[in-house]
């Protein structure tokens, strides 16, 4: 008996601790004492705290700084007449159960939101941060609107969490921006926003699509193990520096259409899995594709590679077409894969491209103008007699209608001379010396 009221005592205990524990005795603070500070320009400084109510600068009474807007920029909603925010702000491991509208508005201190929960939307479009701003490990649950904001100095929201859409469209960068271990639980929008130093996106998830079109990375775009699970889009985005995209996977569309990388871009162990577009791509420095998977169908039509190209131990599952792209420098294709269609028709070597050790070819290869295709320095096939070996009939199976082909070890031949259409006789009568 006593041993079972014993245990009942026990139960009791664990179950008034467990609703103590499950209890928030966090203090709670209304977001009009907050406000009322911002208006008198005292210190906001609030940690671990509940804030009730809706932060809105519409209604406080500010200084004014005008600034000159585009007319694209006023009729998206900013304004010329920005309120000016004195007080540093800062507000960490807490909760604002509201929504935040800081729009049009001038930070002239630090602000520092770390570890932070918003509830509601947070609207910040076309604010203008003048030092550090901090929104490190925030979570954002409604939508978050930054779009043409500025950010002079060093930004930080690496491992925040965005429940829904995130604009920051038109933003600009002065700083190290970092969005480092972040995860997007909408689409991200980046479109036309300036960087103008480091911007690391490394490891960042983006669950909806993630839209750099037009974005401007003036030092250093690092998106090293980023994974995109719908579709990339950096059509006519500019890379001035380095860009570094090692080990990225790409789950949907990867859209760089005319991009512009004038630094070294780095691709190596990518995944690109869905349609991938680099056509009309130029590349300045040399472009590292080492180990990079393509598992459909992938587009670098009119690519200007005006140094190096490197694609050694890339696997093309699907149609590869290079048609009419330019290579400036030595180019890399030894120990690849290729599975379908591979279309070099127009392309243009100017140094030395190798083929060496590649895996046989599945599908077909296409090589149709020799006076564009192959230079004084010849095209480095070393695979060639691996792919003879396999499917025993070169013009039909490896698909060269043009140029001349140097094998392993120097061996010249066969001599696959313009034709309109191949068949048998005509790859039989060719002739390999060695």
């Amino acid at each position: 008996m006593r041993s079972k009221f014993t245990l009942l005592i026990a139960a009791f205990l664990l179950f008034v601790g467990a609703s103590e524990a499950a209890a928030d005795y966090r203090k709670v603070v209304q977001a009009s004492n907050i406000l009322a500070k911002i208006e008198q320009g005292e210190p906001v400084d609030y940690h671990c705290v509940i804030i009730e109510g809706d932060l809105n600068l519409s209604g406080l009474d500010l200084p004014i700084r005008y600034v000159k807007r585009s007319e694209a920029e006023i009729l998206s909603g900013l304004s010329e007449e920005l309120k000016i925010i004195a007080s540093p702000i800062n507000i960490t491991n807490c909760e604002i159960r509201g929504n935040i509208s800081l729009s049009n508005a001038i930070f002239w201190e630090n602000v520092d939101f770390e570890y932070t929960n918003f509830t509601g939307y947070a609207q910040l479009s076309g604010s203008c941060f003048k030092n550090y701003a901090d929104f490190w490990r925030s979570q954002f649950c409604g939508k978050v609107n930054f779009k043409g904001a500025e950010f002079n100095k060093n930004v930080n929201f690496g491992g925040a969490v965005f429940g829904r859409d995130a604009n920051f469209e038109g933003s600009k960068f002065g700083g190290y921006a970092n969005f480092g271990g972040a995860k997007f639980g909408g689409e991200a929008f980046f479109a036309e926003s300036i960087f103008s130093w480091y911007a690391y996106f490394g490891k960042v998830i983006f669950d909806g699509d993630a839209v750099f079109s037009g974005a401007v990375f003036e030092i250093f775009a690092d998106f090293g193990r980023v994974e995109f699970c719908e579709d990339a889009f950096f059509v006519e985005a500019k890379f001035s520096g380095k860009a570094f995209f090692s080990g990225a996977n790409f789950k949907g569309y990867a859209e760089f259409l005319k991009a512009n990388f004038s630094g070294y871009s780095d691709f190596i162990g990518a995944e690109f899995g869905g349609y991938t577009n680099f056509r009309v791509t130029k590349f300045h420095r040399d472009a590292l594709f080492r180990g990079t998977n393509f598992d459909m169908l992938v587009d670098f039509v009119s690519v200007e590679f005006i140094e190096g190209a490197d694609f050694e131990y890339a696997k093309f599952y699907g149609h590869a077409d290079f048609e009419r792209s330019k290579f400036g420098g030595n180019t890399t294709f030894v120990d690849v894969y290729f599975g379908g269609v591979v279309d070099f028709s127009y392309a243009n070597f100017s140094k030395v491209a190798y083929f060496g050790k590649s895996q046989p070819i599945e599908g077909y290869i296409w090589i149709d103008d020799s006076k564009d295709t192959v230079d004084s320095d010849g095209i480095l096939i070393s695979n060639v007699s691996v792919v003879l070996e396999a499917h025993k009939n070169l013009c039909t199976d490896f698909g060269f209608y043009g140029g001349v082909v140097i094998l392993t070890e120097g061996l010249i031949g066969p001599h696959c001379f313009p034709i309109v259409e191949t068949n048998n006789s005509t790859c039989n009568d060719t002739n390999t010396d060695s």
